[in-house]
């Protein structure tokens, strides 16, 4: 991830009259102090920010025409950095940095910026990259041009309407979605709980060999949720009365001034905030993590997602308990990652559905996966569809 360039402003809260107000303070370029804006929410601040910005922005058309693409996106980011929530603005520089700034396009000054240099960027770009990373350098292209033009620097955006290469000539192709079968699931949950039979290194006699990180990919296998949404999981968003599981923010590790740290925000897309049913699996996992989790009770905001330090396991952590989980219990483990867990999920309702003759509705599990639009579940099972086509003409015969 990209860390903040220097001249970031900071946010923080003022109280008055009772009431708590949001603010952020940034110094200018030409200031001798800091400027302030204050509203009730974020979103009345970052209003104020933009328009004043978009009034005062110290470029005009001559000075815009003689820099670099590279120089115009560092100077817009940054003024724009409030705008954004701090991961999508960590994406943005980690795009600019990565895949804009180590290519000649971005020497090119922006006078001699069209449609032309765009699209042979994205030509060669799709030479060596995915399709989803060039489609990022499209988003960061468009923030930025079309931020010109609002500031009336520029009369159109020389991105928009550009075609993007077409999905077989990307050098890197979408990994296929892989997916746990019913027995294969059936194994993995058996030998994710297993004990020692004898003393391993670091895990006793009869204790279990994989512990807390095996039931974290136990509780993601059968709640399907995403990995950031585990991570920011707490105690209280689990009510065990009525078996549900709250889902309204995500957690991710990122940089920020040149530190890593943790960060919990709102999901990206309303249907990502649910409340998804507690199989009795996933209950069980969540029971015995309450056990052992650190302090006298687990409870209130306290994380689920925690080492024996309080502190949340690494995904590269998780991933090597994965892969021996799926070692030990025999089942290929080439190319499967955490987030194929989710992905078994839902196809494991779709085949147990069928198994026994009581077929899930597609949207159903689309909501508890908490895709933005049931075409997207669609496309990630259309091969258990696929599966099952041959055998609904068979009710025929």
């Amino acid at each position: 991830m990209a860390r903040r360039e220097k001249g970031s402003g900071s946010w923080d809260t003022v109280t008055k009259n009772d009431i708590t107000y949001y603010r952020y303070r940034k110094k200018y370029v030409g200031m001798t102090s800091r400027k302030e804006f204050v509203g009730r929410t974020k979103a009345d601040v970052k209003r104020k920010i933009q328009e004043f910005e978009a009034k005062s922005m110290r470029v005009n058309k001559k000075d815009y025409r003689k820099m670099t693409l590279g120089e115009c996106i560092d100077n817009i980011l940054q003024t724009l950095e409030p705008t954004f929530k701090t991961n999508n603005y960590a994406t943005l520089q980690s795009t600019n940095r990565c895949y804009i700034k180590t290519n000649p396009i971005a020497d090119v000054q922006m006078a001699a910026i069209d449609k032309i240099v765009i699209q042979t960027y994205y030509t060669n770009m799709s030479k060596k990259y995915s399709e989803s990373t060039v489609k990022k350098t499209r988003t960061l292209f468009n923030i930025v041009f079309d931020y010109l033009v609002s500031c009336n620097i520029i009369t159109e955006n020389p991105a928009k309407g550009i075609k993007m290469p077409h999905k077989s000539k990307y050098a890197v192709q979408k990994k296929e979605h892989s997916f746990l079968s019913l027995e294969e699931a059936e194994k993995f949950y058996k030998t994710a709980l297993m004990k020692a039979d004898s003393a391993l290194p670091g895990v006793r006699t009869g204790d279990y060999i994989y512990g807390r990180n095996a039931r974290f990919c136990l509780l993601v296998l059968y709640t399907g949720m995403r990995i950031g949404e585990a991570y920011a999981l707490t105690w209280k968003d689990i009510d065990f009365k009525n078996n549900t599981i709250n889902i309204d923010k995500t957690m991710e590790r990122i940089k920020v001034d040149g530190k890593y740290q943790w960060l919990i925000d709102t999901p990206k897309r309303p249907k990502s905030i649910r409340v998804i049913p507690l199989a009795n699996r996933a209950k069980e996992q969540l029971l015995w993590l309450k056990t052992v989790s650190p302090g006298l009770e687990a409870s209130g905001d306290d994380h689920i997602f925690v080492t024996e330090n309080n502190i949340p396991p690494s995904q590269s952590t998780l991933t090597r308990t994965l892969k021996a989980i799926l070692k030990r219990a025999g089942i290929e483990s080439n190319g499967f990652g955490l987030h194929d867990l989710r992905h078994s999920f839902g196809s494991m309702l779709l085949q147990k559905g069928w198994e026994q003759n009581q077929p899930v509705d597609i949207k159903v599990i689309s909501e508890i996966l908490g895709h933005e639009d049931v075409s997207t579940t669609y496309n990630i099972y259309m091969h258990i569809m696929n599966k099952h086509k041959s055998e609904v003409i068979n009710l025929l015969d």
